[in-house]
């Protein structure tokens, strides 16, 4: 890794430090794999903004598919590409070349973009004039000179040309190249004039020519003919390419490490595409197989020899990873079908995404995790054993957890015994009305029947009153029985139906005692929990209240139960006027047999109701007073 990384620096250090060559590296689908900075200044584009994207994304469509029209032209011959075009009126020199992965096939493209805006500038003003050419000739920074076609025979040349090739310009005029020995294979300067008189100019070729000390260079030599007195010159401009080339073998070099790294890691690194078939594997799998790299790309692992369930247990995962987008993990033993290598192998399926975000390829590393999991065996086997100690150590623990456990059932038996008292006494109230007028009606058909206006109408009327206050009262029960039917399992339910039932219950106690019950819904949220405990605790909150208004004989008693939300969670606020809780009493509310109520108070209901909102539910059920009265939240 750490290679990897110092690898990375180097080559990001030589892309930086090439400042005049606008320098992108390309994969096989067009997208930017690496830039340097001037290639990022030149698009207006961070590198965030331009790595792993397609120019196509901030380029104009017609200029992308010519531009991408060349790099698969690269890419397909292997064969470097120049050209030249101009933009916003800047004139640039493309070079694209191909970049060749450790099996020599071309695996991606580099392009350096030069801005030649100055050497245009130049050949534009020898042809218009010669005092301008004199001016921009003498300063041009590119290496220019001026040569007969027939002989090659200097005409002129200028500074810069003098100080690449090092020669003094008196040195140089009159001489031909010929006779300097500047190229480097006398065939080549033929092909070059054959080619100037063909085509009358030639753009980005790439030579190597000798400087006076013998010293061999790179460059980019661009070449126009034009009639100067009668006579055929031609004006060739230099580029002096030799640390770019430097930057691309380096590149090449640092991609062939990477490629290296892959070949020499124990574990296995190999990649599939979106069918299964293999498009890379690195050495150490290959070794494991007993095959070479043509031997394996374009195989299914069925085709490799593995079995048809290990087969179709890695293609439902590569089609995962599509479906998902997602890395995904597995353990599998594999014994390899040549060698006989067998082991227990971890393995991790990553997707690489393309420009749309699909995934295109599947890459895979496997790690050998035979020797961990033998090792993970053995300390499971000595936890084991650990924990048949500790069992051992336990055992005289459990009496006393069922004591109280024993203890705890106890209690809540309490609680519902004290629950069903109070539920005896809601159910005389919401009965009392009812029996009233039961009473009434069946007293009315006995005075009718003494004065005679008992007709069939009348009785059928008043038969009809009877049953109905009758199935009223039937299901008062019903609402009481269901209330005291236990929860077996969590379920989901709405907070506003589960106030609303234990708010019907207590409406005929509070109503005999003119006091109010109001509910204010700001949100309705969806608890998961035992509704029939949580409705249980609001029963025990509003009884209390009840007796609160009863002991301290509130004027105007009067109960709000406001359901809200609070950081996703259900909140529900009971909250009373009946003077408060006595601050002293307030920290041990909760307690188990601590009342407030004298001998008539258990003082079981708050604790249970307390053990049932955070034990059971993993909420929280506090208290406060307020200025009015007591406020009870519950949090679930």
């Amino acid at each position: 890794m750490q290679a990897d990384q110092a690898e990375n620096v180097m080559l990001r250090g030589i892309l930086d430090a090439a400042i005049e060559e606008a320098i992108v590296l390309f994969d096989k689908d067009g997208c930017i794999r690496l830039a340097n900075p001037t290639a990022f200044g030149r698009f207006g584009k961070s590198e965030e903004e331009m790595n792993g994207r397609s120019p196509a994304e901030f380029l104009e469509p017609a200029l992308w598919e010519a531009r991408w029209a060349m790099i698969r032209q690269v890419l397909e011959t292997g064969e470097p590409l120049e050209f030249e075009d101009e933009r916003t009126g800047i004139a640039f020199h493309h070079s694209l070349s191909p970049v060749r992965d450790v099996g020599g096939r071309v695996a991606w493209v580099v392009s350096f973009s030069r801005d030649i805006t100055v050497q245009k500038q130049a050949e534009a003003s020898l042809r218009l004039s010669e005092e301008k050419y004199a001016k921009i000739f003498s300063t041009n920074p590119a290496a220019i000179a001026l040569t007969l076609l027939e002989d090659g025979t200097f005409l002129d040349v200028n500074d810069t040309w003098c100080q690449l090739v090092g020669y003094r310009r008196d040195e140089v005029l009159g001489v031909s190249a010929r006779q300097l020995g500047i190229w480097p294979d006398p065939a080549e300067a033929a092909h070059f004039v054959a080619e100037l008189k063909q085509w009358g100019r030639l753009n980005g070729w790439q030579k190597d020519f000798f400087k006076r000390s013998g010293e061999r260079f790179s460059t980019q030599l661009s070449a126009q003919l034009i009639e100067v007195a009668g006579q055929t010159v031609v004006v060739s401009c230099l580029i002096d390419v030799t640390e770019r080339k430097r930057i691309q073998e380096r590149y090449e070099q640092q991609v062939r490490l990477f490629d290296g790294v892959a070949a020499t890691t124990p574990d296995f690194v190999y990649v599939f595409d979106r069918q299964g078939r293999f498009l890379y594997a690195n050495k150490r799998l290959l070794e494991v197989l007993g095959m070479q790299l043509p031997e394996v790309v374009g195989k299914t692992c069925l085709e490799l020899g593995y079995q048809r369930w290990h087969h179709d247990m890695h293609m439902n995962e590569i089609r995962e990873v599509i479906r998902t987008r997602c890395p995904l993990k597995g353990e599998v033993p594999f014994k390899a079908p040549l060698t006989g290598v067998y082991g227990i192998y971890e393995y991790i399926f990553t997707p690489v995404l393309g420009p749309d975000g699909g995934v295109e390829l599947i890459a895979g590393t496997t790690r050998d995790v035979t020797d961990r999991r033998r090792a993970e065996d053995e300390l499971r086997k000595a936890h084991e054993l650990l924990e048949i100690r500790v069992l051992e150590r336990t055992a005289e623990l459990e009496n006393t957890l069922e004591a109280l456990h024993e203890k705890e059932h106890l209690l809540l038996q309490q609680s519902r015994l004290a629950a069903m008292g109070e539920m005896l006494s809601n159910i005389s109230h919401q009965w009392r009305q009812p029996l009233n007028l039961l009473g009434l009606n069946i007293q009315g058909l006995a005075l009718m029947e003494e004065t005679g206006g008992a007709s069939a109408e009348v009785i059928r009327e008043t038969t009809e009153r009877c049953m109905e206050l009758i199935l009223y009262m039937s299901r008062t029960i019903d609402d009481f029985r269901n209330f005291f039917k236990p929860d077996k399992e969590k379920s989901h339910f709405r907070l506003s139906e589960v106030v609303t039932a234990a708010t019907k219950l207590m409406e005929g106690a509070f109503n005999s005692r003119s006091a109010q019950i109001e509910v204010a819904e700001l949100a309705d949220c969806v608890v998961y929990g035992y509704p029939g405990e949580y409705s249980q605790v609001v029963v025990n909150i509003l009884n209390n209240a009840k007796d609160a208004f009863e002991t301290r004989q509130v004027a105007e008693p009067r109960v709000l139960l406001t359901l809200d939300a609070r950081d996703g969670r259900s909140l529900l606020t009971i909250e009373d006027n009946a003077g408060g809780i006595p601050e002293e009493h307030l920290p041990k509310i909760f307690e188990p047999h601590f009342s407030t109520k004298g001998p008539q108070g258990s003082g079981i209901g708050l604790f249970m109701s307390k053990n049932i909102i955070e034990k059971n539910m993993n909420g929280r059920l506090t208290v406060r007073n307020t200025a009015s009265g007591a406020q009870f939240c519950i949090e679930v």
